[in-house]
């Protein structure tokens, strides 16, 4: 049985983890309702909470924050939410209020940092919906064909070597060409595919600490970011390696 050491991780990594102890301390601070429609934290205490992040993802839109209140456009504090939902620290109760599962939570917390970041890792392929990240339900069967092939998906990015800068657009093309064939892709197709897998996957291995990203403008002259490239850090690595020791172990792979 292979032992891989997860004590080299720290917040340097990602500073997940951290942030998540911090989402759900407020909870145990705070009485705070979730919005009666759509079960949303309160746009006011998502912006205190958001204050002690170290991961700060204010939604900018032409040069404006979002101002809504939309707690989904705040893409990584929604990722924390429904994350913490599914490792069972955070639940709504039947009026709403929401509540922490103290006992659970503090073994989390005892926990070294590398396997805080793992059991994070391990939730979102294995226990949380990848569709309710989303902000809409226009990538819903792409996400869900991902979370269920994502021993494919982690076995092509396993195949990179550490710290090697993989282009999107050529993750892509690895991803859905089929083995021993030539598929030529249109450059909107090519377009639409990378924007599917850096919404879905790229942007919460990096999150998890996983991969790290280098970002350029989608269109020259037009200032909207998007992930051009991701590499494989030494130690997301480690991380890799302990999901594929589980997948192993448990027949899965």
């Amino acid at each position: 049985e292979e032992y891989i050491d997860l004590t080299s991780l720290s917040k340097k990594d990602s500073p997940l983890a951290e942030d998540l102890e911090t989402f759900v301390n407020y909870f145990i601070k705070n009485r705070v309702k979730v919005t009666l429609k759509n079960r949303w934290i309160p746009f006011k205490h998502i912006k205190l909470i958001e204050k002690n992040f170290t991961n700060k993802d204010s939604f900018i839109s032409l040069g404006e924050e979002e101002k809504r209140g939309e707690e989904v456009s705040k893409r990584y504090i929604y990722f924390i939410d429904l994350l913490s939902r599914a490792v069972r620290f955070t639940y709504t109760d039947k009026k709403g209020w929401i509540k922490v599962n103290v006992g659970r939570f503090k073994e989390f917390c005892e926990k070294s940092y590398g396997e805080k970041l793992f059991e994070l890792f391990f939730i979102w392929v294995e226990k949380a919906n990848w569709t309710k990240f989303l902000a809409s339900n226009y990538w819903d069967n792409q996400a869900k064909e991902c979370q269920e092939n994502f021993i494919t998906l982690l076995y092509c990015i396993d195949e990179y070597k550490i710290n090697r800068k993989i282009d999107m657009e050529e993750f892509v093309i690895k991803l859905y060409t089929p083995k021993k064939k030539e598929v030529k892709f249109s450059k909107s197709l090519l377009n639409d595919l990378a924007s599917a897998i850096e919404t879905i996957l790229i942007e919460y291995l990096q999150w998890l600490g996983v991969v790290r990203t280098q970002k350029g403008d989608i269109f020259p002259g037009i200032k909207i970011k998007v992930i051009k490239k991701f590499w494989i850090t030494p130690n997301g690595k480690k991380l890799i390696n302990k999901m594929i020791d589980f997948y192993i172990k448990t027949g899965r792979m």
